[in-house]
């Protein structure tokens, strides 16, 4: 490990000496640590196809096939996430997904992998029955599977996605997922820039399907191609041809949302691993500056099509300031008593303290800098073996 920690220092030298303006040189330790070591895989059971009835004979069952990983050791063994009735982690990090792309739990979409933290921004949202929600950034679906569930039957998420290989995994997991009959009630695809979606009268469109166009309303049809499972992140990357289907591309959307959901685009610093250059190749301070630039359009566009009253979460996979904390900020400049950040329920907030030793609450200041009071409301995860660094925040756009 420390030959790992010190090809880790040299590597991401950089981002170190970015993230010193908020981390001690302790804390820098502590995140080189666990840029360096493997995370615990986790992943829930899907209420739509897993009874609650039927909870614990289904843990039983992934429990089963653990124990015949005789290869791995410690024995692997099923966690309960402390927060998500329906999430658990295995202890043992060298097994993930790949020991479950066969099995019928996971083929039949009654189990999904997806990060602890990325669990948590859906959980947070908290859309009720029969609300209408959109999820401006919605690819790979692990979240938007989660806000299908928490409508219910009678609830709409519209699932925005701007680019079209990102889209068909989207529609992949989805599949997967929700039942076709929910599925056709409840979820809409929509194809385009979340930075340039608007409400209007309606909620038909322009559609795209193999290069064609037409109008009328989405509807899902039989998948096509590969079958196989997207395995990495929050649905992972997919193979095989891409299934011939129809987007709605309007910019309009309809009346406004109850609640929308803005996981945007990041740097991905909560992700990274040491041994895998794709996850840091990318990084620079300019890099930054151009996600905080795109949020920034994403957000205030996000916040012009939620309704009064209406709740609005902001996450990202990243640690700096200039995505999270300014980001919000310029939302909370622009419209001052219209938007409030709102405290977040135990274990992300609350009077009595965050309940994790990695959570904490958001920056108040960074290099002269001054953040609204309520921005300590906000919610910040420091990477370790059971999470990915998050960054969340929840908005209530006030009475109007």
């Amino acid at each position: 490990m420390s030959s790992q920690l010190a090809k880790g220092r040299k590597l991401l030298g950089p981002l170190l000496a970015h993230l010193s303006s908020i981390y001690t040189p302790g804390q820098l330790d502590s995140l080189l640590h666990a840029f360096s070591q493997p995370r615990k895989s986790s992943f829930r059971l899907t209420t739509l196809k897993v009874p609650s009835a039927s909870l614990p004979s289904t843990v039983a069952t992934i429990q089963t096939h653990l124990r015949t990983l005789r290869y791995t050791h410690p024995p692997p063994r099923t966690v309960k996430c402390s927060w998500h009735k329906h999430a658990y982690q295995i202890s043992n990090t060298s097994v993930d997904v790949q020991h479950f792309l066969t099995h019928p739990l996971y083929t039949s979409g009654q189990m999904h992998f997806q990060s602890l933290s990325s669990m948590i921004p859906p959980v947070i949202l908290s859309p009720q029955p029969g609300e209408r929600v959109l999820d401006m950034c919605a690819a790979p679906g692990g979240k938007s599977t989660q806000l299908v569930e928490a409508v219910g039957k009678s609830g709409r998420v519209v699932v925005n996605e701007v680019d079209r290989e990102r889209m068909w995994r989207l529609v992949k997991t989805v599949e997967r997922l929700v039942p076709e009959e929910v599925r056709r009630r409840v979820v809409e695809y929509r194809l385009g820039d979340g930075r340039k979606l608007e409400m209007g009268a309606g909620e038909g469109g322009e559609f795209e399907q193999g290069g064609k166009r037409g109008l009328g309303c989405w509807a899902a049809s039989a998948a096509q191609g590969s079958q196989e499972a997207d395995v990495s992140g929050d649905g992972g990357s997919a193979t095989g041809t891409q299934p011939q289907r129809r987007y709605n591309k309007s910019r309009v959307v309809g009346m406004p949302f109850d609640a929308v959901l803005v996981d945007a685009p990041c740097s991905g610093e909560g992700t990274i691993d040491v041994t895998n250059p794709v996850s840091y190749r990318h990084w620079s301070p300019q890099y930054v500056a151009k996600q905080s630039k795109l949020q920034r359009q994403l957000l205030l566009n996000a916040y012009t099509l939620l309704k009064p009253g209406g709740t609005l979460v902001y996450s990202t996979c990243t640690l700096s300031p200039q995505e999270n904390e300014e980001v919000v900020q310029e939302l909370l400049d622009k419209y001052r008593d219209n938007v409030e950040v709102m405290e977040l329920d135990p274990p992300f907030g609350g009077e009595d303290g965050l309940g994790l030793g990695n959570f904490s609450r958001g920056l108040r200041r960074h290099l002269g800098k001054e953040f609204r009071r309520d921005m300590e409301n906000a919610l910040r995860v420091f990477p370790n073996e059971d999470y990915e660094g998050f960054f969340v925040a929840k908005l209530r756009k006030t009475e109007v």
